[in-house]
């Protein structure tokens, strides 16, 4: 063995034994332990360990740090000229002296596991490819690793402890598979020029630095990082199996790596890349095997959060920090990816949280140049630009969210379709953004940088379509969202599928420009085919069903684009087959049909809310021609249920005329189902000579629109006049008077009146039924975005969602309250300009309202910042908005109503943050009105301490909000405080 070489573990222990005793019959080193020394720790010097590395299981080291003497100027000019070739470079780093500490446990910063296999013990037959006969592997045993890092991490954190990377040798065949130095600088080139152009989790500058440092040793597993690199960057020949000697090699090296405690970044990034590649050529199931790996691998490495204990040393630059950001980003990209088709399963990794930053700039970062991370929500803005990983990975976790939400068949129905809508949205803004961001349109030009995270938007989009635009298990009687989200799919599937084929000919262009080399097809990523894919499956069936010519040409056009993607992944010829087969199979069975008649049923004017007209005819279907043509698959077409016969009028009065009451009385009055009398307050002379003044998202622009009749007061029922529903949307502010019940009073008839109550807050039904004990009492839960700048003019910003539900009288019979939250959802949805669902968990949906409006809502309040602004109120959200939630939550939880796991970090998100949306309490405060802490603070708060839930954060947001209230009632003249003293002398 070469004398350089560090000595070998069984030498330490030789070394350590022959030390000198200090004390008489007590064995004790010289001097205190390697270890020891660097963490400044008080040593025992007992041998051959002291007693604290025997406490941690580390290796101790009483060797002297000896090195040898200093080059020679000569020397050093001839070791800075072979430092120029990569491959002298590496086999150089053999030869270098090193600090002779093979253990684990120490401080240290050291980034790979550096060190390389003699001739006489290296386990080189592990790789076949390396060893030339394949034979039985016989590796050594495993590094010594500090337990106490995974069975006590607190412990370990305590004592400050560190873990140095393991000595692990290189195969020297490892290093002759890269080629010559010529060879492996071109492929490092190859890969940064195709690989990283669209997965950039290597730091290109970092790279180059540790190669030309002489003081930087290359370790096995910067050499499995080349050789993954390697993998990930060779198009395959077209007879070539993917799994590739050099692919089993990579893959044993790792495992190998693995087995030695061998654990770094560069061992995670090489994992990615053998991952990426299995994705890319279809690889299953170890491409899913390998992404949980790495997610695994990420956890026990600590990249996933600072705040955990870290295996790997403490950056010590910018670009070292932001290269282990992207490859945890990588983590979750690949994780949600892998999960698009296969259904059911829970990801590997967390969803990251509000407060984790995006990779930067792509191009800054690779010349090593410290720029701006902007926090995920804040990127979501589509007034904000950002790099093209970046938005790859917002759209990744936006598909995070697509498919935990398919997943969760738990969900409620009104709120399931709700979410959906919601994700649809939220993704629909996303995927139009980003064809505005890109550089060019000409696809020769440039290529299209976004084209993965547009791919990705699009697969999102077209699996939560599939989901909801199958109508065979749709519910007839479910909530009026199920019916519009079905509307959504069904549109979007034709829109995004058409958006996937605008793409497809963007990439077929560039690589018709480029060519199928690395500048060319070498850049495309494997990300981006399943939208290829998905949309082709869609244009099968649009034209097996209508015979469509255009369809057909679309169709053509896909598969064209797969095949050309299959000369650099194989995985778009696996799609490919599939669409082909599933061509046959359609084929044959419309080839069956042809025989019979079929009887189909026609949707006509399926718009949201809207009676559905359902047309029945049986039609004779001909060869090529079918004469009907369904939106969609015939999986799709679903029988609709006609609403009963068009009602009489109900009589309504609705008391509250601000911004929910108008739009409110708008969607009654639309639908043609109510007549509404409005009671107004502070703008009744506004309204009622001028009418309401509305811009509205759900009902565009309205001008000097008046309801039936409009009143300042609530006036006596008669027999003949009265109302059959009391829609109260003021806000329930039950410590000023006069209360709720006294306030209706004169227009409620015992018996017969239904009051709706549209307000927010905890127990509000109470004094409710106490006051009217045989009257229906409905829960009305909104979530809307509207106010009201000036009397009689609304702005309404957010759609119009609506959730009736009964609240539990005992006095009546459920079937009875039911009937009645069926009926007012009728004729509400009536319109067709909103969201409005009938609610069977009433409880379970305010406590759900709760976390936004208890916690978001108070605290906005109290600092006077919008929505959006409170979220980039440095630690706000961290510190005040996520704790106070979380207590909500955990309320929620001890009174039986399980929220979803999601909940807060749903509702943190719901307002898009650069719309800087003032909540109501908000806009409350501002114009000095009375705000309704005690029904959405006070009620929930109590409810939670009489539990036994601790609710710290809500219990001071409760006092803070008081002490508000207390303002504004001095200001109304309801509280007198003593006349100021005169203390001036």
């Amino acid at each position: 063995m070469d004398g350089n070489i560090e000595p070998s573990f069984h030498q330490h222990q030789q070394h350590q034994q022959a030390l000198p005793a200090s004390h008489a019959g007590v064995e004790l080193a010289p001097q205190a332990c390697s270890s020891c020394r660097k963490q400044k720790r008080r040593c025992d010097k007992q041998v051959p360990s002291c007693g604290l590395c025997v406490r941690i299981g580390r290796l101790c080291d009483y060797a002297e740090d000896v090195r040898g003497q200093a080059p020679s100027p000569e020397e050093f000019t001839a070791l800075r000229q072979e430092v120029a070739e990569l491959k002298t470079l590496l086999a150089a780093g053999r030869a270098l002296p090193s600090n002779g500490h093979g253990g684990n446990g120490h401080s240290g910063h050291q980034s790979s596991s550096n060190g390389s296999y003699g001739n006489d013990d290296s386990p080189s037959n592990t790789l076949s490819s390396y060893g030339g006969q394949q034979q039985q592997p016989t590796w050594p045993g495993a590094s010594t690793f500090p337990t106490l890092y995974f069975l006590d991490s607190n412990a370990f954190e305590y004592e400050r402890f560190q873990i140095q990377a393991p000595y692990v040798r290189v195969p020297p065949g490892a290093l002759s598979s890269l080629g010559s130095s010529q060879e492996l600088r071109q492929m490092i080139e190859h890969y940064f020029l195709t690989i990283h152009s669209h997965f950039p989790i290597i730091s290109k500058i970092r790279l180059y630095q540790h190669l030309t440092n002489p003081l930087h040793e290359p370790g096995a597993d910067l050499a499995l990082l080349f050789l993954a690199m390697q993998l990930a960057s060779t198009t395959l020949a077209s007879t070539q199996p993917p799994q590739t000697q050099l692919y089993q090699d990579v893959k044993s090296l790792f495992a190998y790596l693995e087995s030695q405690n061998a654990l770094s970044l560069q061992t995670i990034q090489a994992l990615l890349l053998i991952a990426l590649y299995e994705i890319g050529h279809a690889i299953y199931p170890a491409a899913y095997l390998t992404t949980g790996h790495a997610a695994r691998l990420g956890h026990a490495l600590g990249l996933h959060a600072r705040d955990v204990p870290q295996m790997l040393p403490r950056p010590t630059t910018w670009t070292e920090q932001e290269e282990r950001r992207r490859v945890w980003w990588a983590v979750i990209l690949l994780d949600r990816f892998v999960n698009i088709g296969h259904r059911g399963k829970p990801f590997a990794s967390a969803d990251p949280s509000l407060d984790t930053h995006l990779p930067t700039d792509d191009v800054a970062w690779d010349k090593g140049l410290m720029s701006v991370a902007a926090p995920l929500a804040l990127s979501a803005s589509q007034t904000i630009c950002a790099a093209p990983f970046a938005r790859t990975c917002q759209a990744a976790h936006l598909l995070g969210k697509v498919v935990r939400h398919i997943n969760d068949t738990g969900l409620p129905p009104e709120f399931r379709f709700e979410e959906a809508l919601q994700l649809n949205r939220t993704y629909r803004a996303l995927a139009a953004a980003l064809p505005d961001e890109a550089e060019t349109d000409d696809p020769a030009a440039h290529p299209p940088a976004l084209c993965t995270s547009m791919a990705i938007c699009y697969s999102a989009l077209l699996t939560l379509y599939d989901t909801y635009s199958c109508t065979e298990r749709a519910n007839p009687k479910g909530p009026e969202a199920q019916l519009v989200m079905q509307k959504e799919a069904i549109a979007g599937l034709s829109d995004i599928s058409a958006a996937a084929l605008h793409l497809a000919r963007q990439i077929r262009g560039f690589v018709e420009t480029e060519g199928q080399g690395a500048s060319g097809l070498g850049r495309l990523s494997p990300l981006v085919i399943d939208c290829f894919y998905q949309a082709a499956a869609n244009y099968a069936w649009y034209l097996r069903e209508s015979s469509d010519p255009q369809c057909g040409e679309r169709l053509r056009e896909l598969k064209e684009v797969l095949r050309l993607c299959e000369g650099r992944w194989r995985v778009a010829g696996e799609y490919l087959r599939i669409v082909e087969t599933t061509e046959f199979a359609l084929a044959s069975a419309i080839s069956a049909l042809m025989s019979g008649s079929i009887r189909v049923f026609v949707v006509i004017g399926v718009d949201p809310g809207k009676r559905r007209n359902v047309q029945s005819a049986t039609l004779k279907p001909q060869a090529h021609s079918l004469p009907f043509t369904p939106p969609a698959s015939d999986k799709r077409l679903s029988l609709f249920n006609t609403m009963a016969d068009v009602k009489t009028k109900a009589s309504v009065l609705l008391v509250g005329g601000g911004s929910v009451g108008a739009i409110a009385a708008l969607n009654l009055e639309t639908g043609k189902q109510a007549a509404v009398t409005i009671v107004c307050r502070s703008n009744f002379n506004a309204v009622s000579q001028n009418g309401y003044n509305i811009k509205s998202c759900d009902h565009g622009k309205v001008v000097n629109w008046k309801p039936t009749k409009v009143l300042n007061a609530v006036l006596k029922a008669s027999e003949d006049s009265a109302f059959d529903y009391i829609v109260c949307v003021t806000k329930n502010v039950p410590d000023v008077p006069p209360s709720l019940s006294d306030l209706i009073r004169p227009a409620v008839v015992p018996g017969q009146t239904v009051i709706v109550l549209i307000q927010n807050g905890l127990n509000i039904e109470k004094p409710l039924i106490a006051a009217y004990p045989q009257n229906i009492i409905l829960s009305g839960v909104s979530l809307i975005g509207a106010n009201e700048p000036s009397p009689g003019h609304i702005d309404q910003d957010f759609p119009d969602t609506l959730f009736i539900g009964a609240f539990a009288n005992p006095n009546l019979s459920p079937q009875t309250q039911k009937a009645a939250a069926e009926d007012f959802v009728s004729r509400y949805s009536a319109g067709g300009k909103t969201h409005c669902s009938l609610d069977t968990r009433v409880a379970w949906t305010r406590w759900r309202k709760l976390v936004y409006n208890s916690c978001l809502n108070s605290i906005c309040a109290i600092t006077d910042l919008d929505t959006g602004r409170i979220r980039l109120a440095d630690d706000a959200v961290a510190h005040l908005v996520r704790p106070a939630m979380l207590e909500i939550v955990a309320a929620a939880k001890t009174a039986g109503h399980e929220l979803p796991a999601t909940v807060v970090d749903d509702m943190i998100e719901m307002d898009p943050l650069d719309m800087y949306l003032p909540p109501s309490m908000l806009s409350d405060t501002r114009k000095g009105n009375f705000i309704e802490f005690e029904n959405i603070l006070g009620e929930p708060l109590r409810e939670g301490e009489r539990m036994g839930v601790p609710m710290p954060t809500l219990r001071v947001l409760y006092y803070l909000c008081q002490a508000v209230q207390w303002r504004n009632k001095e200001l109304r003249g309801l509280v007198s405080i003593p006349p100021k003293g005169n203390y001036v002398t």
